[in-house]
């Protein structure tokens, strides 16, 4: 699988896939177009890093100059840490949003090929992040969930990426980051700690961050933490 770099046009907002070994010509619209000047017959597969790439290289990018208020990509909901055995920690990554609504856009490059973006760009993740109209020959499109906050398998994030159709028919809302906070409050009940201190019992995450509060009440609704009858959230 061939690795591809990005490049970044702020004033046309747009994320050019470049492969190695490409050239490039401009359009009427002064869009660049590239081609890779190794173009066989059979499909080539490309992979782009929204992490590693997209966010790294767009941070280098900026830092040159440009208006930060105009980078494409915003960080979404609470960082995931990575920790090995022994509790180091390895990692942190994030979410990410492209901002689509802001007009910005991913043009591929223009030959057959295969590109896999693995990443958590998936919010607006759909036909409208890219500018497919540039594009003279078949590119296919592969898009790969990982690195998220949402402790959820691929397999379960293409599961829930289906459920708007199922949730329209129930109320017509799909709340995506509701659900998925939501589900990362219950992973973090199940893993961390919770004590009852002062008439309270409070929940905390792995990382020992208190995340839930609630006050304890006796059956004749006095603070208590022996005789305990209720729980009212804080």
């Amino acid at each position: 699988m061939v690795t591809s770099s990005v490049y970044f046009d702020a004033d046309l907002k747009v994320i050019y896939e470049v492969p190695p070994e490409s050239s490039f010509i401009i359009d009427n619209n002064g869009y660049r177009i590239y081609i890779p000047n190794y173009i066989t017959n059979e499909n080539i597969e490309t992979i782009i890093s929204v992490q590693k790439d997209i966010w790294s290289r767009g941070q280098d990018f900026w830092s040159e100059g440009n208006d930060w208020s105009d980078f494409p990509l915003l960080k979404y909901g609470k960082n995931f840490q990575a920790f090995d055995e022994e509790n180091n920690l390895l990692r942190i990554q994030y979410n990410y949003i492209l901002k689509v609504s802001e007009g910005w856009k991913i043009v591929l490059a223009d030959y057959q090929h295969t590109c896999t973006i693995v990443g958590n760009i998936y919010s607006d993740i759909n036909e409208t992040m890219f500018d497919n109209s540039r594009l003279s020959n078949i590119v296919s499109i592969n898009l790969e969930y990982t690195n998220s906050n949402s402790f959820l398998t691929n397999e379960e994030h293409e599961k829930l990426m289906t459920l708007p159709d199922l949730t329209e028919i129930i109320s017509g809302i799909w709340d995506y980051e509701n659900i998925i906070n939501k589900i990362s409050m219950l992973y973090n009940i199940s893993v961390g700690d919770w004590e009852i201190r002062n008439n309270q019992m409070i929940f905390y995450d792995s990382d020992n961050n208190e995340i839930l509060k609630f006050d304890l009440k006796n059956k004749k609704g006095k603070p208590s933490d022996l005789e305990v009858f209720s729980r009212i959230k804080v």
